[in-house]
C-alpha cells in the first residue's frame, strides 16, 4: 500500500506539474510568437510540438538533476544544514554508529549536518543525507537521539527521501512560474495608467489569473491529498524501521519528550487533515503495538 500512494504521489506530482508547464508556454507563444517566433505562427502542429517538449524538459531535467550529489547538497544548505564538525560530528558519528551496527549499515555511506534552526527537528534528504537541528541535539538525551536518528535512516532505507527529492524537482519550474508571474503583474502594474495599453495589460492579467488560480490551486488540491496521507504512511514506516532496528523505545521517549514540549495530544480530524505527519499519539500507540508483536514473538521463540 505504501509503495502504490508513493507511486500514485509521483505520477500525479508530475501530472500537475506537466499541465502547468505546459499551460505557462502556450501562454508564452500565445503573447511571443507574432513578434519573435514567426516561424510558428499558424504552424499548430510544430507549436504544439515545441510546447511539449519544452513543458516535458522543465519537469524531467530538474528531476534527473535532483538525484545528484550536488543538487542534494544545495537542498540540504538551502534547509539550514551545515556539516557537522568538532565534538558534535562524532558525538553524531557515535550513535550513528550503533544505528549502522543493528541496520548492518556503513557509517561512511552517511553525511550528517547539523542546522541552527530555533526548533526540535530532524530530516532526510536525498540517498544519504541527515540533519538535526542543534537545539534538538543539546535538550534531548542521547537515547532519544538515537531513536530520531533511527528514523530518519529507516527514510532512507526505505527510500523516502529520495522521492520527496525527486517530486522537489518535479516541482521546480513551477516555483520558477509563479515568481515569473509575480515579477510581470508587479511591472505591468506600472503601466496600467497608459490608456492605450490598458486593454492589453488587462488580457494579460486575465490570462495570469487563470493560469495561477485555475491551474496551481485547483490542481495542486489533489496532489495535497496524495502528499498528506502519503507522507504520514512514510512517517509510519519510519516509525517501523526504528523498532525493527530495536530502537523503537528509544523512539517513542523522544516522541512523547516532543509531545510533552508541543502539547499536541489527539487533535480533531480538522486539525490532523492540514498536517503530513500523524500526531504523536497514534504513533505512539503504534510503536507501542510493533514492540509487544515483537516480545510476543520472543517469548514464542
Amino acid at each position: 500500500m505504501e509503495k502504490t500512494m508513493n507511486l500514485l504521489l509521483l505520477i500525479f506530482t508530475f501530472i500537475t506539474n506537466w499541465i502547468v508547464s505546459a499551460s505557462f508556454w502556450a501562454l508564452y507563444f500565445l503573447f511571443t510568437v507574432p513578434f519573435f517566433h514567426e516561424e510558428l505562427a499558424g504552424n499548430y502542429e510544430l507549436l504544439t510540438e515545441r510546447i511539449l517538449q519544452l513543458s516535458l524538459a522543465c519537469v524531467l531535467v530538474p528531476a534527473v538533476l535532483s538525484g545528484t550529489g550536488v543538487m542534494q547538497y544545495f537542498f540540504v544548505r538551502e534547509n539550514g544544514g551545515r556539516r557537522a564538525a568538532g565534538e558534535t560530528k562524532m558525538y553524531l558519528e557515535r550513535l550513528m554508529r550503533d544505528i549502522c551496527r543493528r541496520g548492518r549499515l556503513e557509517l561512511s555511506d552517511f553525511r550528517l549536518y547539523t542546522a541552527k534552526a530555533d526548533d526540535y527537528n530532524a530530516w532526510a534528504i536525498g540517498g544519504n543525507h541527515i540533519t538535526v537541528t542543534e537545539r534538538l541535539l543539546n535538550e534531548f538525551s542521547e537515547e532519544e537521539v538515537k531513536g530520531i536518528l533511527a528514523h530518519e535512516v529507516g527514510h532512507l532505507q526505505n527510500g523516502h527521501s529520495r522521492l520527496g527529492l525527486l517530486r522537489y524537482g518535479m516541482e521546480w519550474f513551477s516555483g520558477i512560474i509563479v515568481y515569473v508571474y509575480s515579477v510581470v503583474t508587479l511591472l505591468l502594474a506600472f503601466l496600467r495608467w497608459i490608456p492605450v495599453l490598458g486593454i492589453f495589460i488587462g488580457i494579460v492579467n486575465f490570462f495570469i489569473l487563470i493560469q495561477y488560480y485555475f491551474l496551481k490551486i485547483f490542481l495542486q488540491i489533489p496532489l495535497w491529498f496524495f502528499t498528506q496521507f502519503g507522507s504520514r504512511r512514510n512517517e509510519y514506516a519510519a516509525d517501523e524501521y526504528a523498532c525493527g532496528l530495536g530502537l523503537g523505545m528509544e523512539l517513542a521517549v523522544g516522541l512523547v519528550h516532543l509531545e510533552h514540549i508541543f502539547r499536541s495530544g489527539r487533535r480533531d480530524w480538522f486539525s490532523r487533515l492540514f498536517d503530513d505527519h500523524p500526531d504523536i499519539p497514534s504513533r505512539l500507540e503504534r510503536i507501542r503495538k510493533i514492540l509487544m508483536e515483537r516480545e510476543r514473538g520472543s517469548s514464542a521463540g
